[in-house]
């Protein structure tokens, strides 16, 4: 007879308390890291925007410390320089048949994957012991930032 083995649980900084690893946090955070690691190759990858993905992954870091340590959202003010009138009216798909650069299926990639995010976050902003710290402030930082890199794609389609 199989014993009544439990899975591990992981201390979890937000609820200060052992949670699954179903809970939604861990998960939320494994795709950050993954998004993350995306800026931190289109820093390598787009020299030209080199110091805007810094600035980028600075803000991005920041967010995500705020949610964990539930301090105030870093101020997203100079994403908007950085996004398009364009980004509203373009098809992803033209974006990508158009551009001769790789750099430009990374960043449609990379803001996808920040759009999965957010529905992560809508998710956990709906449970009550998370609700505290994934705040409608902290959802639209996220927005700017795929709007961001959406735009760098389309800016760079067109060469």
């Amino acid at each position: 007879m199989e014993s009544e083995a439990k899975f591990p649980t992981f201390k979890c900084f937000i609820t200060n308390a052992q949670e699954d690893y179903d809970s939604g946090v861990w998960e939320f955070f494994r795709h950050y890291d993954v998004i993350l690691s995306d800026l931190g190759q289109l820093k390598l990858d787009d020299g030209e925007w080199k110091e805007n993905y810094i600035q980028l992954m600075r803000y991005y870091h920041d967010l995500g410390d705020s949610i964990i340590m539930k301090r105030n959202s870093p101020d997203s003010g100079f994403m908007t320089a950085l996004i398009s009138k364009e980004i509203e009216g373009t098809d992803a798909e033209d974006v990508l048949l158009r551009t001769k650069d790789r750099v430009v299926a990374t960043l449609l990639r990379t803001g996808a994957d920040l759009e999965i995010l957010m529905a992560e976050y809508v998710r956990l902003s709906k449970i009550p012991r998370f609700s505290g710290s994934f705040s409608l402030s902290r959802f639209e930082g996220f927005r700017l930032l795929a709007k961001s890199l959406y735009s760098r794609g389309i800016e760079i389609s067109k060469r």
